[in-house]
């Protein structure tokens, strides 16, 4: 968006009804998405807000909502506006769009949901100076299930230095955790979200010009070329119209990842622009985390209202519908490294450009060759401009600088932990036994593996339910690595905590312990199953700071079953006695069951004429 009244548009060349997973994973080349939100995946990190020059308007939180999972962060989103008249101006609302979870990302079939975010927003409809946010829409989930949801909040701001006629732009947001959570559906959460019902402003365009000329005339070809689409009377701000939505999913699993990640996300909504004295530059500096090795970060945000042909090469390389302009940036830095790479984002100074759909910049950055392993912190800078005021010319013809208006939503930002990790093949809890009677006695035993790439120390192991349900613990049989460990209280070590000190990286040598513990099946179990799982507490420390983790292990279960005999055998050794005389009986029992059989006692009642002799 261009911060001043646009008079004239561009050429009809858009296609919206294509998918913008498509687009944002380079099976389309065309062009980028114009609501910016930048979204970083990190590891064990919080986000600090640094002062920044020219930020107009909004605001941005000091500190990040952070987790730390076995799992990624998934977004997506779509515009809600077409502009099939002219590209330049979004003039027809959509009643609903719609984005769906791409095969590379989706959440596997362990997945739990540990945060959900729709997030919308749009050109603010309304008489002028009286606008306001919508702050509900539609939202129908993968399994199908359709919703209306009303934002937690809203956000509603006005580009500063421009008349009211400008307009105002919302930003909403609202919670789905639990909405999601209870709806996975027959594909865990993957397959198709559609967003709508969200009332915005849209572009009042016109072909009666007026002799209206073309922005650019200073190239042959465009000098004195005729505007064939232009803002109508009474919308001369009509160039900034804009409609969207995104959605954050972010889970953990319970077993089928193994790279530890922390997670940040965060949330606000601001408007930057470059102006005649001020920079337009926004900073993030990311701090308080340990990057793993190899290296892996991802960065994402949602930006609303970038357009393709504001920015630099397309303002100095020719077309008309803008005015030349070799310094009209719009970009994003990591680290000092101003970032591209997808589809249609191959221009490091026009990255605010619409992509994956018109209005709309969801976009997705790999950015682990700009991190290395035990890094701590990073720097992000959303710009408008070249940063130098030194070229901003004076009067009404630098009044607005040389920056394009962006409207940048979420930062979420991925990284893999430098940390321990319990979380592999080898590291599993056992029994040695998938069915018991009351009485059996059961064996335990919890295998350990840290193949992370540091210490944990000191590691502690205690069960969810120490003994597990339906159990007594047999004293004296907790055992590691084949030692004995002394009970406490006469009970194990494992009910309240089982040290077992350094557990180190593999580098160290000792990376693996086994331990095993005893129980015997109650004669009353009170359970049809005995479900149990190990709990581990670690801590280790970074490069800076000193952590705390835990990871359960997997689940064992075992079938309580009822003791059964088959039919017992007695048979008489002789067929006939004489008086005084004596004759053996035998007694035949047969285990019938799959496990052990404890018999207590045996009767039998001789018959009246034979007294028992042994």
């Amino acid at each position: 968006m261009r911060a001043g009244p646009t008079p004239a548009p561009h050429k009809a060349t858009h296609t919206l009804h294509v998918s913008p997973a498509a687009l944002r994973h380079g099976r389309l080349q065309s062009w980028r998405r114009a609501v910016s939100s930048i979204v970083l995946l990190l590891v064990s990190s919080t986000l600090v807000a640094a002062p920044a020059l020219a930020v107009l308007a909004g605001k941005y939180p000091t500190k990040p909502k952070t987790w730390r999972v076995y799992g990624k962060a998934v977004q997506l989103g779509a515009s809600l506006v077409t502009n099939f008249t002219d590209y330049r101006y979004n003039d027809k609302l959509l009643s609903q769009s719609s984005d769906s979870v791409q095969n590379f990302e989706t959440l596997p079939s362990d997945a739990v949901i540990k945060a959900a975010y729709l997030f919308w927003g749009g050109s603010a409809n309304g008489p002028v100076g009286g606008e306001s946010a919508d702050s509900t829409a539609s939202l129908r989930l993968a399994d199908g299930f359709l919703t209306n949801v009303t934002a937690d909040s809203c956000d509603l701001e006005s580009p500063p230095g421009l008349t009211a006629q400008a307009g105002k732009h919302f930003y909403c947001r609202r919670d789905i955790t639990s909405l999601l959570s209870a709806h996975p559906g027959t594909n865990t959460y993957n397959g198709t979200y559609t967003v709508g019902a969200v009332n915005a402003k849209v572009a009042s365009i016109t072909s009666n010009c007026g002799g209206l000329t073309k922005p650019n005339q200073v190239d042959a070809q465009c000098v004195n070329k005729p505007e064939t689409t232009c803002c109508a009377p009474g919308d001369a701000y009509c160039q900034a119209r804009h409609a969207s939505w995104s959605l954050v999913i972010i889970y953990d699993t319970k077993f089928s990842e193994t790279t530890q990640r922390d997670i940040f996300l965060w949330d606000g909504f601001k408007l930057i622009d470059e102006r005649r004295t001020s920079k337009g530059e926004f900073s993030l500096k990311i701090e308080n985390f340990d990057i793993g090795d190899p290296p892996q970060a991802e960065l994402m945000y949602y930006s609303l209202e970038g357009d393709s042909h504001l920015g630099e090469p397309y303002q100095s390389s020719g077309g008309c519908d803008s005015a030349p302009c070799g310094t009209c940036y719009d970009y994003i830095s990591f680290n000092g490294t101003k970032l591209t790479g997808g589809a249609g984002n191959n221009d490091a100074n026009n990255i605010f450009n619409s992509t994956p759909e018109t209005g709309v910049d969801l976009d997705q950055f790999n950015v682990s060759n700009l991190v290395k392993p035990k890094d701590t912190q990073a720097n992000i800078i959303i710009g408008s401009g070249d940063g130098n005021l030194a070229n901003n010319p004076p009067g009404a013809a630098g009044a607005h600088g040389y920056g394009e208006l962006i409207l940048y939503g979420y930062t979420v930002m991925q990284v893999n932990r430098l940390a321990p990790n319990y979380k592999n093949p080898i590291t599993k809890y056992t029994v040695n036994a998938s069915e018991a009677a009351p009485g059996e006695v059961l064996t335990y035993t919890v295998d350990l593996l840290n193949n992370g790439q540091l210490d944990a120390s000191p590691t502690t192991l205690k069960l969810n339910v120490f003994p597990p349900p339906g159990t007594d613990y047999v004293p004296g049989t907790t055992l590691v690595e084949g030692k004995t460990v002394p009970d406490v209280g006469g009970s194990s070590a494992i009910s309240s905590g089982l040290n077992l000190g350094n557990i180190t990286a593999p580098a160290g040598g000792k990376s693996s312990r086994k331990v095993s513990f005893k129980v015997k099946v109650k004669s009353n179990p009170g359970v049809a199953t005995i479900t149990s799982n190990g709990v581990l507490s670690y801590q280790y420390k970074g490069t800076v700071s000193t952590f705390n983790d835990s990871v359960e292990t997997n689940a064992t279960q075992v079938k309580v079953t009822a003791p059964k005999l088959a039919t017992p055998q007695l048979i008489a050794t002789t067929k006939q006695v004489a008086p005084g005389g004596t004759t053996t009986w035998q007694l035949t029992l047969e285990n019938a069951s799959a496990n052990n059989l404890v018999v207590d006692s045996v009767r039998m009642d001789t018959p009246k004429e034979a007294n028992f002799v042994s």
